[in-house]
């Protein structure tokens, strides 16, 4: 098959085993008129090789490879880098939505297609710096996920800050912020009301704050739809206090917002089958 492409493969490869399936990306690369693309890779025990290795520029020429018709690519895969994909992305200039799991964005890579509308990054260690970029070369972002693992209280505000520059597109929104405050470190309030057109948003009670949630308080307007996951670290005193603010909430401008509450394995939005309405009665009653 790769032979039949064009394709550069290591001398041998049928006698060892690699930590990623070669098979996978050749049929991947082969199904060029193809439109929808998920594909997981397994974690392997292996010898360590670049994902998609035969279209690196220094195994000859392979701009024949094109995905030309490639508009929506979905990735699995454990302990890759988000170079490994610089050499798929530039062939698909069709893509606009990308969606990466367990990607790391620590190392060096060019830039991600700024035509996505929708983009998401869940579980891919990325610091705020490296995610507001990302976020600022986008044209027009309909939908955004993502993950930081690790921020200060200003970090969020600043990603937050950058996305109003999609407020007239972005509908959708799933943040899954990690706080490691410096000593003495204070709660910065995200601006979500410049999110003017934002209609769903994603959430853990932690995310936007610190000790009281102050989630409530950042809702914009236009939001019609709240998600929100019980992650581990989420406290029966963090929900009883998410409680009341949103009870409040109801009297001053939110009386019509739908919020569901879903378990810490589904950050990811897909079809709310594992959602259940949140009910503040229910957790007075708990008090």
């Amino acid at each position: 098959m790769a032979k039949q492409m064009g394709l550069y493969v290591r001398e041998g490869w049928e006698e060892y085993n690699w930590n990623t399936d070669i098979f996978i990306e050749l049929a991947m690369l082969r199904a060029q008129n193809v439109r929808h693309v998920e594909l997981e890779f397994h974690q392997l025990k292996g010898i360590c090789r670049p994902s998609f290795e035969g279209l690196l520029p220094e195994h000859g020429d392979t701009t024949h490879i094109r995905l030309e018709k490639l508009e929506h690519l979905y990735l699995v895969k454990s302990g890759w880098r988000i170079s490994d994909l610089d050499h798929v992305l530039d062939r698909a200039p069709s893509l606009n939505k990308l969606r990466l799991f367990v990607c790391d964005f620590k190392y060096p890579s060019t830039s991600l297609p700024t035509n996505l509308s929708d983009l998401c990054i869940l579980r891919c260690p990325i610091t705020p710096s490296r995610l507001i970029s990302i976020i600022q070369q986008m044209e027009r972002l309909s939908r955004l996920e993502f993950t930081v693992w690790r921020g200060q209280p200003e970090d969020l505000a600043k990603i937050v800050a950058a996305l109003s520059k999609h407020s007239a597109t972005l509908k959708s929104l799933t943040v899954c912020f990690g706080w490691n405050p410096r000593s003495g470190a204070s709660r910065v309030k995200a601006p979500l009301e410049t999110l003017t057109n934002l209609q769903s948003l994603t959430t853990d009670v932690r995310s936007f704050g610190l000790g009281p949630t102050g989630l409530v308080q950042s809702l914009p307007p236009a939001l019609q739809r709240l998600r929100l996951i019980r992650s581990p670290e989420t406290t029966e005193e963090d929900i009883q206090t998410f409680a009341y603010e949103l009870q409040e909430a109801k009297r001053w401008g939110h009386e019509d917002l739908t919020v569901t509450s879903s378990g810490p394995k589904y950050w990811e939005d897909v079809d709310g089958k594992h959602d259940t309405a949140f009910q503040c009665k229910s957790v007075f009653l708990r008090a």
